[in-house]
């Protein structure tokens, strides 16, 4: 039972017990516990009585403040006789007014450090970001410089196994199932995924004038080869094999591709604008947001494309074949549309099937 919650005899029993029959140690044993629970209550009791001790002097002097004719003599609130002769004892007040300057002063002094030392640490921090900055655009820098001298060097090795191939290994007149042109096409789609959009159009742009993508007669196919984003712009790339290639995002604006087969290539969001695709086989290809503003697509065969949010604004569409081809949201004139050889089962840009 807790002693607090005891009677008075219990209480009286017990302090005998414990004076008569208990050691010291077992009596300091027995209390310890007690004394560790109003150990915290003491605590705050402490606490409690500064804070009142503190409001209680401040509601004080601020009462005198108030009512100088209240507060006692001693104080310095209330007035005093002038005398010219007589120097009167310093009061509270005078002592007040004494540390007025210095404490103003003191508490000037600190916010003014403080502030400089935020100022201080705010340069620093900032001098440290701009540091950092600094060097993390000089590893970027190198690693470009680095990574552009490798594709460089992968490019030329490229090119000189290329040419030794075509002038020491006869490479035009291998048949279709020798070894070496699946070796290049192997060395070729892997260098393409390695180079850059500019050294992408410069591989491209090798192989067909070295005569080896030619429509009908391809020593090295670039089927499903990586060119995405590639820049073939103003490339002459006439009677190209480019089908199943993926030439998504590439730039090839002004490029001269009549009659190249682009069959089932993937050009979606690639730049065509103004590129001459006259003749060109473009059946299944995926053209969705392509850029076909002022391109050449006379006798083109667009069966089955996906031309789904192109913009044709300005393209010719003379004699093209636009069997089943999708036109969803196209950009497009119906005087355009109205030039071309077929619309049979055309989803047209307002989502209606052509009869």
């Amino acid at each position: 039972m807790d002693e607090h919650r005891k009677t008075f005899p219990q209480r009286v029993r017990s302090f005998v017990t414990r004076t008569l029959y208990l050691s010291p140690a077992e009596r300091a044993a027995e209390t310890e516990p007690e004394e560790r629970r109003l150990r915290p209550y003491a605590r705050r009791t402490l606490a409690a009585a500064e804070v009142l001790l503190l409001v209680g002097a401040l509601g004080v002097v601020l009462y005198w403040a108030i009512w100088p004719y209240k507060a006692p003599e001693w104080t310095g609130f209330g007035g005093h006789v002038k005398a010219e002769d007589w120097e009167r004892e310093k009061k509270l007040w005078d002592w007040f007014e004494l540390l007025i300057v210095p404490v103003a002063l003191a508490v000037g002094a600190f916010l003014l450090n403080r502030s400089e030392r935020k100022a201080e640490r705010r340069i620093a921090e900032e001098r440290r970001q701009a540091d950092q900055r600094i060097a993390d655009d000089r590893i970027k820098a190198e690693r470009g410089i680095a990574e552009d001298r490798q594709q460089e060097e992968r490019l030329q090795a490229y090119f000189d196994r290329m040419t030794e191939l075509l002038l020491e290994k006869g490479l035009r007149d291998s048949q279709d199932d020798d070894e070496v042109r699946s070796i290049i096409r192997t060395r070729t789609l892997t260098v393409l995924r390695t180079l850059d959009a500019t050294r992408q159009g410069l591989v491209v742009r090798f192989l067909h004038e070295a005569g080896l993508i030619y429509r009908g007669s391809s020593i090295v196919s670039l089927q499903e080869a990586d060119l995405r984003g590639a820049d073939l712009s103003e490339a002459n790339l006439r009677e190209a094999n480019l089908s199943r290639a993926n030439l998504g995002e590439a730039v090839l604006s002004r490029a001269d591709l009549g009659e190249a087969d682009l069959s089932r290539a993937i050009l979606g969001k690639a730049d065509l604008s103004r590129a001459v695709l006259i003749g060109a086989d473009l059946r299944e290809a995926i053209l969705s947001e392509t850029d076909l503003i002022g391109a050449h697509l006379g006798v083109v065969d667009l069966r089955g494309a996906n031309l789904s949010r192109a913009n044709l604004s300005g393209a010719d569409l003379s004699r093209a074949d636009l069997g089943y081809t999708n036109l969803t949201e196209a950009i497009v004139t119906e005087e355009q549309l109205a030039h071309a050889k077929s619309l049979e089962g055309a989803t047209m840009p307002d989502g209606s099937v052509h009869d």
